[in-house]
């Protein structure tokens, strides 16, 4: 990494960033008039930092996190990862395996690798939009600008939030 950038990167004042973002998402839901927000928690780096960003708005507004594994090729530590975050942050949760839902779609459907690898984040996108229309709640998106920006994400799947 070129030097000049990592220095800009270190200058940068991260409690402002963190007040502004928080602000920002507390106007965002007064202003469309929702209970709080909901979004996948899986265990990695960007839904974690949503996780932490989303515990300074807990103590006014509902927050729920959604962890949302596939009991056959979600790794355990993943989950293990999504509650340890959320035992320490204390937010509500949700734990629910896709797993059986995804097999019930494949049953009808013609096999594909791809298709049905997308098919799990679109079940992610349906249950998480499910509990914000449930508790009117905004759904919080969790890619990082890089996936946005490349397309690395699932059209109607992962890609899917209110905000990002």
């Amino acid at each position: 990494m070129n030097q000049e950038i990592l220095q800009e990167i270190l200058r940068q004042d991260y409690t402002k960033i963190q007040e502004d973002i928080i602000s920002f998402l507390k106007n965002q839901i007064s202003q469309k008039k929702a209970e709080g927000v909901v979004f996948g928690l899986s265990g990695g780096i960007d839904s974690a930092t949503v996780a932490y960003l989303c515990r300074k708005i807990s103590e006014t507004k509902e927050v729920l996190a959604l962890v949302m594994p596939d009991s056959v090729i979600s790794p355990s530590n993943e989950t293990g990862d999504a509650l340890k975050i959320i035992g320490e942050i204390g937010i509500d949760y949700k734990l629910i395996d896709i797993n059986t839902i995804h097999k019930r779609y494949s049953n009808y459907l013609e096999p594909g690798e791809l298709a049905l690898g997308n098919l799990r984040a679109r079940i992610r996108s349906n249950i998480i939009y499910y509990y914000a229309n449930l508790k009117n709640l905004l759904v919080l998106g969790t890619s990082d600008k890089s996936e946005y920006l490349i397309g690395y994400f699932t059209k109607f799947g992962d890609g899917s939030a209110d905000i990002l």
